[in-house]
């Protein structure tokens, strides 16, 4: 694929519904059969800064003001943001990357492909408030009957890797 046609799916529910998990078995799938997948995800919380080491160099240039700081190496690069950027900002630079898929895990209410995570069926109420809904997956005991995208049951998610596999091939 081309940077033109990066496919972009996410990974939404409420806090601890399944999606990291869901995400690592996507990501290994993707890999396994060729793709180049990257994830984004959003961190909502509302914790404080989680990493800035102020011994570090970069933690004293994001210290010292910087808005945005990053770490480069052959091997890794990691990058600190003083603020949350939109979700845009970060599509754009995906899009500059060269991969074929960015998994999103989170940012419920963005408008793209996305699978919802439900834990019970006190969570059938998310089904309401987002758009674009392509998949549910469920625990067994959830009634999903009136679910009108594909339901996939969370103790097979098997299945729901098989239908993105099929979702890459598709034309964007």
């Amino acid at each position: 694929m081309n940077i033109l046609t990066l496919k972009i799916f996410q990974i939404t529910g409420y806090k601890n519904s399944g999606k990291t998990h869901v995400m690592c078995q996507l990501l290994e799938a993707l890999r396994s059969n060729g793709y180049k997948a990257a994830s984004l995800k959003h961190h909502g919380h509302g914790e404080t800064r989680p990493l800035v080491n102020p011994a570090a160099d970069t933690g004293k240039h994001f210290l010292s003001g910087a808005l945005i700081t990053a770490l480069a190496s052959p091997y890794q690069t990691i990058m600190d943001f003083r603020d949350e950027p939109p979700l845009e900002a970060y599509i754009a630079f995906y899009k500059k990357m060269n991969i074929d898929v960015l998994l999103i895990e989170g940012f419920k209410k963005a408008p793209y492909p996305k699978a919802v995570l439900l834990r019970s069926t006190e969570d059938l109420s998310l089904l309401k408030e987002l758009d674009n809904i392509q998949a549910v997956i469920a625990p067994q005991g959830v009634d999903v009957s009136r679910v009108t995208a594909r339901v996939f049951e969370r103790e097979k998610t098997d299945d729901f890797t098989s239908f993105i596999l099929k979702w890459m091939e598709a034309e964007v």
